[in-house]
């Protein structure tokens, strides 16, 4: 496609950048300059080389891709690397013989591939990782590079002899400033690739194109309701009768015939006294 290709090509230009003056110049008096090379190979041309070579490297039968895409490889082998070239003896022949220098920079370069590979190979493709994999990898990703950086700012005493400062800056400050190109660098390309992987799970699909009778394409089905959604549609149950309370007789009442002939079980009777019948009720 001809986005990989420029995106290869841009690739290209930001690791001659790196490693061509005036950067290759300052990288032998400034260790921030020197940080700053690195950077830009491992969070700049890293990812445009990892994006631009997937449509090369991801074709059947897919070894090289099943390899390079692993996340525990991208993970061991950038960390590493980048861990080892920020010790004091390496950073030391690194400055004193181009050739080492130069082996950093590839090592550093491939590494960083093997990194970034995993989070710009497709969806879907055999071994590729998840949207949400891919933020995890990235939020891993970003630990390790905050160890040496820290260390840098916060020491206090320069670590390395070759670099004593130059353009008015002492070589603890020269160091402190590497440090803070490290990790503000490193934090920031994973950062925003971690919201660029957040942004894309976030997007809902593309919808088909309309093309009207259809243009010999088979119709799209729409997406099948749940349940519970079209129990809502359904019409309200009719409310059960109301039901007619009567009033139980009250017990120990006697039965009498009423006027109707029916029994009467409410009426009571004169109310006797201890002596006889109430006074002023006529006698059997």
């Amino acid at each position: 496609m001809v986005r990989h290709r420029w995106a290869l090509r841009a690739g290209v230009g930001v690791v001659l950048a790196s490693v061509l003056p005036p950067l290759a110049d300052g990288s032998t008096y400034l260790m921030a300059v020197h940080m700053l090379a690195h950077m830009l190979l491992i969070v700049g041309a890293a990812p445009l080389l990892a994006y631009g070579l997937v449509e090369m490297i991801d074709r059947p039968p897919r070894r090289l891709a099943r390899w390079l895409g692993h996340p525990l490889l991208g993970l061991a082998a950038f960390n590493g690397v980048l861990l080892f070239w920020q010790m004091p003896r390496p950073v030391a022949a690194m400055a004193q013989y181009p050739a080492v220098h130069q082996l950093a920079h590839v090592s550093l370069l491939v590494s960083a591939i093997c990194l970034w590979y995993p989070v710009v190979r497709p969806l879907g493709v055999p071994g590729s990782i998840s949207r949400i994999g891919r933020i995890g990898y990235l939020l891993l990703a970003g630990v390790p590079p905050t160890i040496p950086g820290m260390i840098l700012v916060l020491a206090r005493r320069p670590l390395y002899a070759v670099y004593p400062g130059a353009f008015g800056l002492s070589a603890l400050e020269d160091q402190q400033l590497a440090g803070l190109v490290l990790f503000g660098t490193a934090k920031l390309a994973l950062v925003t690739g971690t919201l660029v992987a957040i942004w894309q799970l976030l997007t809902p699909p593309a919808e088909p194109p309309d093309d009207g009778d259809g243009g010999g394409r088979l119709p799209v089905d729409p997406p099948v309701a749940p349940a519970w959604l079209s129990r809502l549609d359904e019409p309200l149950p009719a409310e059960p009768p109301a039901r007619v309370r009567v009033a139980a007789p009250t017990p120990g009442a006697r039965d009498r015939p009423s006027a109707m002939g029916v029994p009467d079980s409410g009426r009571a009777g004169p109310a006797l006294g201890r002596d006889g019948p109430a006074r002023g009720s006529p006698r059997g």
